[in-house]
C-alpha cells in the first residue's frame, strides 16, 4: 500500500484524542474523524468520507507514474497528491534505484533475522 492512511487499521491520534486518517491534517478541525474519548466503533471511524477516501487509494492512477521504474516502490507516492495532476509528488530520482534497491534488501533482511 501507498502509505498509512490506506491502510484500515491506522490512523493519528493529536494530543487533544482527535482522530485523524493522515498526519498532514493535525491540528485541523475539518479532517478530524473522530476522537479517543466520544467514539463506541471501529465502523463509525471508517464509514468517515475522508477514512472512505482514503481506504480506496492502492496504487496511483496517473499516467506519468504507470511507466515508471521507481512504481514498484514507491506506489504512486502520496495519495492526496493523485487528485491534482500538477502537483506531482515524486522526490526520488531514478538514478537513485541502485542505491535504494540494496539498502531496502538490507533493511529487509534485518527486520527478517529478528
Amino acid at each position: 500500500m501507498v502509505c498509512s492512511a490506506s491502510r484500515p487499521y491506522s490512523f493519528c491520534v493529536d494530543e487533544l484524542g482527535n482522530i485523524y486518517k493522515c498526519n498532514w491534517f493535525y491540528g485541523k478541525d475539518e479532517h478530524v474523524i473522530g476522537n479517543v474519548a466520544t467514539f463506541k466503533k471501529y465502523k463509525e471511524l471508517i464509514s468517515q468520507p475522508e477514512a472512505k477516501s482514503f481506504l480506496s487509494k492502492r496504487v496511483t492512477p496517473r499516467e506519468k507514474c504507470k511507466n515508471c521504474v521507481m512504481l514498484p516502490i514507491c506506489l504512486g507516492r502520496c495519495p492526496l497528491s493523485w487528485e491534482v495532476e500538477e502537483k506531482y509528488d515524486c522526490n526520488r530520482a531514478i538514478n537513485d534505484l541502485d542505491k535504494l534497491i540494496p539498502e531496502a534488501y538490507e533493511w529487509y533482511q534485518h527486520f527478517n533475522e529478528s
